[in-house]
């Protein structure tokens, strides 16, 4: 199997990306792929529209959707690095949802699920599982959009403390979103897809764990919620 792996070492090359460019639709439903390109480039569009005609100034536009841009290809980045994988899909990772819940602290809750389906939309792009347009949308926007309930958490008086209570009730959403879809499109029953779906509450503990740990620093917490205050 081709991709970056994790050894006991570290990391080992073994040819190409895993995932990059690996997206596989069924057949009949090739058209999926160039609608789901359209819809990646529009919602692109959509976010720099969003972000540009908000009431901020125009610097402060354009430094959001530089943070934006930033955010989801960290989250991206992160994504592709795999500490386990799942036999039928589903993946364990160092953090990729860390990048767009900050910025959904930060942004707040429609600029947030806004992000963080367009960075659904893009790991369709490198590298989804499609049976149908719908299974798509549960699969990979939808939940992914999830993660930007953290948003939720900017009006926390304590930064930490609003993490702690909001960024894990997104990661419960997602994995609710993923238990639908595992039902519906891939035939396992309740049962299986509730323990098979946990990868994404692993996956989801270490994110919370990481961010924690960032707002447990005094300085970068700070920080943050000045910025917030200021959006």
């Amino acid at each position: 199997m081709k991709g970056l792996t994790l050894a006991a070492d570290g990391f080992t090359w073994s040819g190409s990306w895993e995932g990059f460019g690996a997206m596989y639709v069924e057949e009949g439903n090739k058209g999926v792929y160039l609608g789901i390109c359209i819809t990646a480039f529009v919602l692109l569009f959509a976010l720099i529209a969003f972000l540009s005609f908000s009431k901020k100034d125009k610097k402060t536009s354009a430094i959001e959707i530089s943070i934006a841009a930033v955010c989801i290809a960290l989250s991206s980045v992160l994504s592709v690095i795999r500490l386990w994988r799942g036999p039928e899909g589903g993946s364990v990772t160092p953090g990729s949802m860390v990048p767009i819940a900050i910025f959904a602290y930060i942004f707040g809750l429609r600029k947030g699920i806004l992000v963080c389906f367009t960075y659904g939309v893009l790991q369709v792009l490198l590298g989804g599982y499609i049976i149908n347009p719908v299974q798509m949308l549960l699969d990979y926007p939808i939940p992914y959009a999830m993660i930007g309930l953290v948003g939720l958490a900017s009006k926390s008086k304590k930064p930490i403390v609003g993490i702690l209570t909001f960024f894990p009730v997104a990661i419960v959403a997602r994995y609710i979103v993923h238990v639908l879809s595992g039902v519906i499109f891939f035939g396992g029953d309740w049962g299986y897809s509730f323990v098979y779906n946990t990868v994404v509450l692993v996956d989801g503990i270490i994110a919370i764990v990481i961010t924690a740990l960032l707002f447990a620093n005094k300085n970068f917490a700070f920080t943050v919620k000045k910025y917030v205050g200021e959006c």
